[in-house]
């Protein structure tokens, strides 16, 4: 198949990508399944030179994408973006308990990984991956409280430190 086929194929598949219910995706579902055919083409065994998602040759297909999401914003055939509720004390408190989050001085990495995690992130407002996976240790500064107790907050001075309002 030609990537000017491929492109029309995308097309039709993004106007008429349904759940098993016959409802749209969201906005966010289907950038993640054009993702995902992204990879698909890109890994071995196709190893495909392109990318569906950034070249200029599926502009076409983007914008489809892109024009077709909004309209069912718009006509209100796809909700927009639900939040989840903050996470409760209790929640947090049945994590430590049940040993999925522990101690700073926790001898089990992934535990001592999960904690590290989830702190960034409450913390930090660090959501996504891709944000905490560009966090250094410059975009953190070391502080002391009157009483002498040390924290780290982010440097606001560094950039990147500040997460983006666009995405997370």
């Amino acid at each position: 198949m030609s990537n000017e086929e491929l492109n029309e194929c995308l097309k039709c598949f993004y106007t008429s990508a349904t759940k098993k219910d016959r409802t749209y995706y969201r906005n966010t579902s289907m950038k993640s399944i054009r993702a995902a055919i992204d990879r698909f083409l890109r890994l071995p065994p196709h190893n495909k030179p392109f990318s569906i998602i950034s070249d200029a040759l599926f502009t076409g297909a983007n914008k489809v994408l892109d024009a077709f999401v909004k309209d069912l914003r718009r006509t209100g055939k796809v909700a927009g973006i639900v939040h989840k509720k903050a996470v409760s004390k209790d929640q947090i408190q049945r994590l430590f308990e049940s040993s999925e989050l522990g101690p700073a001085n926790s001898q089990n990495p992934a535990q001592l990984q999960r904690t590290a995690w989830f702190y960034l992130t409450l913390f930090f407002r660090r959501r996504g991956r891709e944000n905490q996976r560009q966090l250094t240790p410059r975009m953190l500064s070391l502080r002391k409280t009157a009483q002498g107790v040390e924290y780290f907050e982010l440097n606001r001075r560094q950039a990147g430190s500040l997460p983006s309002t666009k995405n997370h």
